[in-house]
């Protein structure tokens, strides 16, 4: 019987352990910088400011990083997923905040593990040949298999959390202004690893008794004991795209499948490739260039598609609506268009403004959703009070936009967002 609560209770440990090491409270506080800088780009200044914006942020990616890692770190353990242990391990997240500087997408795992394993590969080979006397004592095939864990945790979190928080920002597509949402997303990850340990001592030693079939990743070891066990590591996932044709909801669900179906085709190479080294260099070569394609391929269709939230010739365009705020309350969405107030066609912002300011008891407000849908909604305010829908528009002379062909080259979104036009 598998001793599912004595596995449990390890890595619950392990996690405890990486919560309250001093490395994840400075990747939180990195984290942090990284959504305070992100809320400097909205569209509107909203009611909160952008500390207080990024504290709230960056607690609810801590909450959800941490129960994602309980959750890859019990995938590892119950499939078996093992690394040899080796302190090159410890390079992983550095190599990676280093390649953030370069582009923020390249803060993933997928990219600082493939260089880690063509180092490991070339020191082997460099052995192999006589050169040197030592390799470095890291599996391949675990590094493989550590990228699909983590990109499958990474899936879940961007299908859950993924279009949460969006920032809508100002563009302009084939002569159109238009808005897309900026989504970037950050989760600090504590995660518990499986190590392998190789004895030569013959002497039986109490443990937790596993399956016969497991671990799925054979350790290709003859003659020797093999032991597990857990080290902790802290991890950083990222989440960076911009919506333009599609509404954020949908674009996370989209590419959230495609890194799905990534994460499972690296765990099953990791699998297949135990044994197999020119599987193990297929593995690693392909683990970014996936990645970067899945992601450089939707960026591009992004930007070749037609935008929803456009400058509407009559009426105002609603870019986002403050939560619990009267046009909340009253069913106002984003992506919607007021056309009409009490049957007056709104001309523009100004016009509405002037409309909802006469005093009236009960405003009937007209909105056109995105599929093209006419709703008449009620508002009913206090006659003595101003009418107020706590919406964000779209200007009709917005003074950023944002150059959407600078996405083309693929370059970091932080480019994106420098390179402005006035």
């Amino acid at each position: 019987m598998f001793p599912i609560l004595d596995v449990m209770n390890a890595t619950l440990l392990t996690i405890a352990e990486a919560v309250t090491d001093i490395t994840f409270l400075v990747v939180v506080f990195v984290i942090y910088m990284m959504y305070r800088r992100n809320n400097q780009f909205a569209l509107y200044k909203l009611v909160n400011s952008n500390s207080t914006k990024a504290i709230k942020n960056v607690i609810e990616a801590t909450l959800e990083g941490i129960f994602a890692g309980i959750f890859g770190s019990f995938i590892v353990v119950l499939l078996g997923l093992p690394l040899a242990l080796s302190s090159i391990l410890t390079l992983l997240l550095p190599i990676a905040i280093f390649l953030s500087l370069i582009n923020t997408r390249y803060m993933c795992f997928s990219y600082s593990a493939a260089l880690l394993g063509i180092i490991v590969l070339i020191s082997n080979f460099l052995v192999y040949m006589g050169i040197c006397t030592r390799g470095i004592n890291i599996d391949p095939s675990g590094l493989i298999a550590l990228v699909g864990v983590l990109h499958l945790i990474e899936s879940v979190l961007i299908f859950l959390f993924g279009a949460r928080n969006s920032t809508p920002i100002v563009i302009k597509q084939k002569g159109k202004i238009a808005v897309g949402f900026l989504m970037q997303k950050f989760w600090p990850l504590p995660f518990a690893i499986l190590i392998m340990l190789v004895s030569l001592n013959t002497i039986t030693h109490s443990g937790v008794q596993m399956p016969q079939w497991w671990p799925l990743l054979k350790p290709n070891i003859a003659g020797e004991i093999t032991k597990f066990t857990f080290i902790s590591i802290i991890a950083v996932l990222g989440y960076g795209d911009v919506a333009i044709s599609q509404t954020p909801q949908k674009k996370t669900k989209k590419i959230s499948i495609k890194l799905f179906g990534y994460s499972i085709f690296l765990i099953v190479i990791s699998i297949l490739s135990t044994h197999k080294i020119w599987l193990k260099i297929i593995g690693i070569l392909l683990m970014p260039l996936l990645h970067e394609i899945i992601i450089v391929n939707d960026q591009l269709n992004e930007i070749r598609e037609k935008a929803i939230y456009t400058l509407p010739s009559s009426g105002v365009r609603v870019i986002n609506v403050i939560e619990g705020g009267p046009g909340d309350c009253i069913g106002i969405k984003s992506g919607d268009i007021i056309k009409t107030i009490n049957g007056v066609k709104i001309r523009n912002y100004k016009h509405l403004k002037n409309i909802l300011s006469s005093k009236e008891r009960i405003y009937w407000i007209q909105v056109e959703r995105i599929n093209g849908d006419k709703v008449t909604l009620e508002h009913e305010i206090n006659i003595e009070q101003a009418c107020n829908l706590d919406i964000i528009h779209l200007p009709e002379n917005p003074r950023v936009v944002y150059n959407l062909d600078l996405v083309k080259n693929t370059s970091v979104f932080k480019s994106f967002l420098k390179n402005k036009k006035t």
